[in-house]
């Protein structure tokens, strides 16, 4: 079963690849040094820690051991 993804500003990720994805984009768009909203920034670190903490340990697919 997918886990869901609530992060603090209420927007809800139906899987971790979703906010995973949502993550990547922004970090994407976002220029070296540029700044982000304190929701965006809020949002973008809730997903940080919630794949930080998921069970498999991934993260840009490596694996803890």
């Amino acid at each position: 079963m997918a886990k869901k993804v609530i992060v603090k500003s209420g927007t809800v990720f139906n899987t971790l690849n979703a906010a995973r994805a949502y993550y990547n984009a922004l970090r994407q768009a976002t220029e070296i040094g540029g700044k982000l909203s304190e929701t965006d920034r809020s949002d973008l670190l809730d997903i940080y820690h919630h794949i930080a903490k998921s069970p498999l340990g991934e993260w840009r697919g490596e694996r803890r051991d």
